[in-house]
């Protein structure tokens, strides 16, 4: 799809590794469906959105303007060069992001609202590997 230079259009990049402490250590965790699936009681799930939110947000332009009508997002997932990353499952890693992003979307006012009449489209691709991974994001107006 070519862009017309007049629809407006959201860009940036979000770490999709976050700090966690436990009782015995500090760790950084790549931020993952899996690791939802993990955590076993409420109130860390909702610690850990909490949490991702506030880093979403801190990522977010800080002139970013109200979207009108449909939009779509595009996704590009720069993983890990090393350990654990090069293994990582992107659509396990996207999941997560997409939801927590539609929603702080929605949240924020920055677009009318998330569901299927609005949030036409979503993809990803597979960026460049790096040390410390992230995911541009591009929403436009559609």
């Amino acid at each position: 799809m070519v862009k017309d230079k007049r629809m407006k259009s959201i860009n940036f990049n979000v770490p999709v590794k976050m700090q966690f402490k436990t009782k015995k250590k500090i760790s950084n965790k790549l931020i993952s469906y899996n690791l939802i699936f993990a955590m076993n009681n409420m109130f860390s799930k909702s610690k850990f959105k909490k949490k991702y939110k506030d880093l979403i947000t801190s990522c977010l332009p800080k002139d970013t303007e109200q979207l009108k009508g449909k939009y779509r997002i595009d996704y590009i997932y720069h993983y890990e060069n090393k350990g654990q990353g090069k293994n990582s499952d992107a659509p396990n890693v996207i999941s997560i992001l997409s939801k927590s992003i539609n929603d702080l979307l929605q949240e924020l006012e920055i677009v009318v609202n998330d569901n299927v009449m609005f949030c036409v489209s979503e993809s990803w691709i597979i960026g460049e590997p790096t040390d410390e991974p992230y995911v541009n994001v591009n929403i436009y107006e559609a």
